[in-house]
């Protein structure tokens, strides 16, 4: 497990979460959408690698 790359999806993820509220703000669903999909990969990825904090 690399702990750099590991901070760095959290860091994505956090990031993510900031752009989805900005978005909810203007309503833009299809953004909301997309935001969530990538978001949701990124949780995958660190559910593979047993991280639960995200």
């Amino acid at each position: 497990m690399n702990p750099d790359r590991i901070t760095k999806i959290q860091n994505i993820i956090s990031e993510l979460d900031v752009l989805i509220s900005e978005l909810k703000e203007k309503g833009d669903e299809v953004g909301i959408q997309r935001c969530s999909e990538v978001k949701s990969g990124y949780i995958e990825d660190l559910k593979k690698m047993n991280i639960t904090d995200y």
